[in-house]
């Protein structure tokens, strides 16, 4: 006699989880295929870690911090440039790859489509293979649990590698994996 029982199971994943994800895909998981170019700012404004404003509000969390915990330093999920909410708030972003979860968006192109432009006067990408926003990225994961459990899993479990990045960032752009 068989028996079975079908478990469903629900987890909810932040952004900040999808995005350390997809750091590994535009850091070298996917980088043998991929090149990426901002298509909607979204009206976001870029800093880096010795701007004023995100300065400033670290000290603020570091303090308050200190006071509750008697620790002197900010765990790294602490800070505010790993903060979506606070980058949303105040309009800004630290790495491009954080554009589409701030209602941006990054147009991904063909490695190999490199062309020179005498208009432009550089290389430019001719073969848009997709986008990533936030519906492609939810699409995406769709995707990658209807037809790569194995790494949806890994993602899911936190113990992706390079691949799994690959694999997603292929769902999100494409809606499938071409490469690899």
């Amino acid at each position: 006699m068989e028996f079975e029982i079908e478990v469903t199971i629900t987890k909810k994943v932040e952004h900040r989880e999808i995005w350390s994800c997809l750091v590994g895909a535009f850091e070298g998981g996917s980088s043998y295929w991929a090149r990426s170019d901002v298509s909607d700012y979204n009206g976001l404004t870029r800093i880096n870690h010795g701007d004023p404003l995100m300065k400033e509000e670290n000290e603020r969390r570091l303090k308050e911090h200190t006071e509750k915990t008697g620790e002197t330093w900010l765990p790294f999920r602490m800070k505010c440039e790993d903060d979506f909410e606070w980058l949303a708030e105040n309009k800004r972003y630290i790495y491009t790859h954080q554009i589409p979860f701030l209602g941006g968006e990054l147009t991904i192109y063909d490695l190999e489509s490199r062309e020179w432009s005498e208009e432009e006067e550089e290389f430019v990408y001719t073969s848009k293979l997709g986008v990533v926003n936030l519906e492609t990225i939810e699409s995406g994961l769709g995707n990658m649990y209807q037809n790569s459990q194995r790494h949806f899993m890994d993602f899911i479990e936190e113990r992706g590698d390079a691949i799994t990045s690959d694999v997603l960032l292929q769902y999100i752009t494409m809606g499938e994996i071409v490469f690899g």
